[in-house]
């Protein structure tokens, strides 16, 4: 008995060449509709009606609790009867999410900074359910694109940014001693305000109507605010003369308060005086035929004293009021509570200023703030400027564990000039967890600012 010689499919090329484009082109069909969902497999489909398709294309995912759910398979325009238009986005999911709540709501995410986008779908808690093929309107929840705040930043907004920062940090660079001194006299400017603040706020005073009688006058002004307007231009001229000539100017306001205080105390003195040289002018009249060298004299000066002796009676009598009303204020009883009310605020409010003034007096943050904020705008692009800054990421503080870090650094409340030192921007980094102070004394000071090159140095 002969036995027929087997022949192996592996020994024939044609058929496993044949196999082998057949597994190739499974293979590519399966990896062009991965996207559009693995055939053959049951799905949940419907069909979303949003205000617009917010950029989404066929085939980005849909997630749902931040998991993949499923994918979008088409999207289409439709035409509303009053002329509008919407976006029909047809969502194949898993059919494990099968019959989901119709009060589950809907919004449009970014998943990357360069445009691609996902659906997230948020199920509701209602009863009623959407059947497969369902046409679902849904809520949508608001989102904030990316490429609306950045359209924000307008050139004309970037440029008014620009601006004003310019503005603060020119204001206060190089200004640390005069912003330390001003910081400083805040406590005795507190104990001068007290008694303005106290005849402001007396009856007698009359502030509200003095408010209300502003607000009339401007009403008045209204019809002439162009004349106005070129009289304070023409005012704005004259004050540039005035500032040129500041330091004699400056002089003169220094000298006239003690020369008001002088005057008045003179005038107080003469009247007396003067009362008693017009009775003897009087006196004098009898004998003035015998002496006319010396009533040419006497006659022309009072010939140019007359003038301002008529002037003191009426500064005496506006005077002698003005003292009646202070005396008036000073009786009022209701000048003791507001001077006391007003002595418990300064007492609160001065721990508060002890504490907060060494944050700029000692180690002088406002200037080094300001400062890196103006550089933050130094570099960019067409959407805008970009902030510099590295970031420190731990990735064993990014997950939830039970026990901290072994690299935890933790300072809450570092000390900011109060207790001599600026931990701030001083702090050392050291191996290990440190939660709270860093163990040593921090220097008492940080950067010193300068004022930028060609702003000058006072008003």
């Amino acid at each position: 008995m002969t036995r027929r010689p087997t022949t192996s499919l592996v020994a024939n090329p044609i058929l496993v060449g044949a196999v082998t484009v057949l597994i190739v082109v499974v293979a590519v069909f399966l990896a062009y509709n991965a996207n559009s969902g693995l055939p053959f497999v049951p799905t949940y489909d419907l069909r979303v009606t949003l205000p617009n398709a917010a950029r989404l294309v066929a085939g980005n995912e849909v997630r749902i609790g931040g998991a993949r759910a499923g994918t979008i398979h088409s999207i289409e325009p439709r035409v509303e009867p009053d002329g509008g238009a919407r976006a029909v986005i047809g969502v194949r999911l898993e059919q494990r999410y099968a019959g989901l709540p119709r009060d589950s709501t809907v919004a449009v995410r970014q998943r990357s900074s360069l445009g691609l986008k996902y659906l997230e779908l948020t199920p509701g808690r209602s009863r009623r359910t959407l059947p497969e093929g369902a046409v679902w309107t849904p809520r949508p929840a608001g989102v904030v694109e990316l490429d609306d705040v950045l359209e924000t930043f307008d050139p004309v907004t970037r440029q008014a940014a620009r601006g004003a920062i310019r503005g603060l940090s020119d204001g206060l660079a190089g200004r640390g001693a005069d912003l330390n001194r001003t910081l400083a006299a805040l406590p005795a400017f507190m104990d001068e305000l007290r008694p303005v603040m106290t005849t402001l706020a007396a009856p007698s005073t009359d502030l509200r109507g003095f408010i209300a009688g502003a607000n009339s006058a401007g009403a008045a002004l209204r019809p002439v605010a162009g004349d106005l307007a070129a009289m304070l231009a023409g005012g704005a001229r004259t004050l540039s003369a005035l500032r040129a000539e500041r330091a004699a100017l400056g002089d003169t306001i220094e000298l006239a308060a003690p020369t008001e205080r002088g005057a008045a105390r003179a005038f107080a003195v003469a009247r007396p005086f003067l009362a008693d040289t017009g009775r003897l002018v009087d006196r004098l009249r009898a004998p003035v035929d015998a002496l006319p060298r010396q009533s040419r004299a006497i006659a022309g000066g009072l010939r140019a004293g007359t003038p301002v002796l008529r002037r003191v009676p009426p500064l005496a009598e506006r005077l002698e009021r003005t003292l009646g009303e202070v005396e008036q204020l000073a009786r009022d009883p209701a000048t003791g509570g507001s001077l006391r009310k007003l002595t418990t605020t300064v007492e609160v409010l001065r721990p508060t200023l002890d504490y907060t003034l060494p944050f700029q007096t000692v180690c002088n943050y406002l200037g080094v703030w300001f400062r890196n904020l103006n550089s933050a705008t130094s570099e960019g692009g067409r959407s805008g400027h970009w902030f510099r800054f590295a970031a420190v990421v731990n990735p064993g503080l990014e997950l939830q564990t039970d026990r901290p870090s072994p690299d935890l650094h933790y300072n809450a409340y570092p000390d900011q000039g109060q207790n001599g030192e600026c931990e701030a921007g001083n702090e050392p980094y050291l191996p290990g967890a440190v939660v709270g102070s860093v163990p040593g004394r921090q220097p008492a000071r940080t950067e010193l600012t300068s004022r930028p090159e060609g702003v000058p140095d006072g008003p």
